[in-house]
């Protein structure tokens, strides 16, 4: 019955982790402005999220809304050794969303809103190398589609379940 309090304290955490790295990390150039969307249409995000396949585990953590934004992280480990971590916050900024990525936590990368429907949001930045897009959909069944694309056909594609 703890576990509200330990998400609580988890996502606190997070937050102020977050908002050092965000702060202190030098900003890449801000894509154009995108369509209009509010962080209550991200809300499907918030909780743990995880894929796993073998000695592979994809962790991501959403907080919820508040003071017009998400906070996130996400983690890949493969057999329990960290292969990559990201800082993430999804923001309100003007009448749109804004996707902030910190890859390691560094250098962060902003994409802005291009696509908005109920529970599935889709974020670019044509400027940005790997990747150019970033699309998370919830399915039907409550599964977490996060996929990344870049030119050529280079995609990459995660399908989450509620973790704990």
């Amino acid at each position: 019955m703890r576990m509200p309090h330990l998400l609580s304290a988890w996502a606190l955490r997070l937050a102020s982790l977050s908002l050092c790295a965000c702060a202190a990390a030098p900003q890449a150039p801000a894509p154009p402005p995108g369509i209009a969307g509010r962080v209550g249409d991200a809300s499907f995000l918030t909780g743990v999220w995880v894929e796993s396949h073998g000695a592979s585990r994809v962790e991501e953590y959403w907080t919820p809304a508040a003071g017009g934004q998400l906070l996130g992280a996400g983690r890949e480990l493969q057999e329990g050794n960290l292969m990559f971590f990201e800082h993430m916050r999804i923001e309100e900024r003007g009448a749109s969303l804004v996707f902030v990525a910190l890859p390691f936590g560094k250098n962060s990368t902003e994409f802005a809103l291009k696509s908005c429907a109920a529970r599935e949001l889709l974020f670019e930045n044509e400027a940005h190398d790997y990747p150019k897009r970033i699309h998370y959909r919830l399915e039907s069944d409550g599964t977490l589609v996060a996929r990344i694309e870049g030119d050529g056909g280079r995609a990459e594609e995660w399908r989450y379940a509620r973790g704990n």
